[in-house]
């Protein structure tokens, strides 16, 4: 074998080595991926790095700001190669979204008139494991909102087409001058390319000059371009001076465009009214081409 060949050989198997097996192959890879996201619009800095790509890389103190008003920060993520595994620490969100502002050319550009159908990648999500989140939402006009201590566990499925996501928030809170309301959220979802299924969810909740109670239910949220969905819930608690203990509540229809029918019945005690029966249907539309 000629000398010149060898020494290529050499050159490339040093490389695959520092790029696999020290700790310099993920800094690279850290600064690839600063690269990309800048190439995209975006801005994605990590300030640490660690670890090797063929064991546990880890990547710390990432901070990236994803489009105008949406930010996004974590003290660490680690990527366990071997058993196909994620590891997210403490992640932060906070978006600021614009009144009014126009995003359906950003997703699918000039004259775009429809949201294209979502299709989740399940068949090829890594396990994932969530710890000490926080997502914040911060309105031009209205309240804001907060979910706090948020943990996400998503597993695979019994079928290669499937995923199960456990999330929780250990508080939620939305705030205007004072807080309107706080409580606690756990879900579990059943994901599947086009679609997302709620097992079961409870809520609970306290709101100022109202009352608290807590709600459970299910639901499904098809991800075509309509985004059509459908929602189940028990609500028992107090509503003011009325204590409800039992409302069904079902409400059903589509994102893009804003359809929604209500329907609810229960029952429920009132100071001077004695038990009373609870019943509401309703429907609401927003005129609008769609929501991208």
């Amino acid at each position: 074998m000629a000398p010149p060949l060898l020494g290529a050989i050499g050159a490339l198997a040093a490389a695959a080595v520092v790029l696999l097996a020290t700790p310099g192959g993920v800094w690279l890879t850290a600064r690839a991926a600063e690269w990309g996201a800048g190439a995209r619009g975006w801005s994605l800095r990590i300030g640490e790095t660690g670890g090797v790509l063929v064991a546990s890389p880890r990547f710390g103190d990432l901070r990236a700001e994803l489009s105008e008003g949406l930010e996004a920060r974590a003290d660490e993520l680690v990527l366990h190669p071997w058993d196909w595994r994620l590891s997210l620490r403490a992640p932060e969100v906070r978006w600021r979204p614009r009144a009014g502002a126009d995003t359906a050319a950003k997703v699918g550009g000039p004259g775009s008139t429809a949201a294209a159908p979502l299709l989740l990648p399940v068949a090829d999500l890594p396990r994932i494991d969530v710890a000490e989140g926080v997502f914040e939402l911060f309105p031009e006009d209205g309240p804001s909102a907060a979910f706090r201590g948020i943990e996400a566990h998503l597993v695979p499925g019994e079928s290669p087409l499937e995923a199960v996501l456990d999330l929780l928030a250990e508080s939620w809170s939305v705030v205007a001058d004072s807080t309107l309301a706080d409580g606690r959220l756990s879900t579990r979802w059943r994901l599947a390319p086009g679609e997302m299924d709620l097992e079961d969810a409870r809520f609970d909740w306290r709101a100022a000059a109202v009352g608290q109670g807590t709600a459970t239910g299910t639901g499904r949220v098809d991800l075509g371009k309509a985004l059509a969905f459908a929602l189940h819930l028990g609500l028992e608690g107090g509503v003011g001076p009325m204590q409800v203990d039992t409302l069904e509540i079902a409400a059903r229809g589509t994102v893009s465009p804003v359809r929604i029918d209500v329907r609810a019945h229960g029952e429920g005690r009132g100071p001077s009214l004695g038990d009373v029966g609870l019943a509401l249907t309703g429907h609401t539309e927003v005129a609008c081409k769609s929501l991208s």
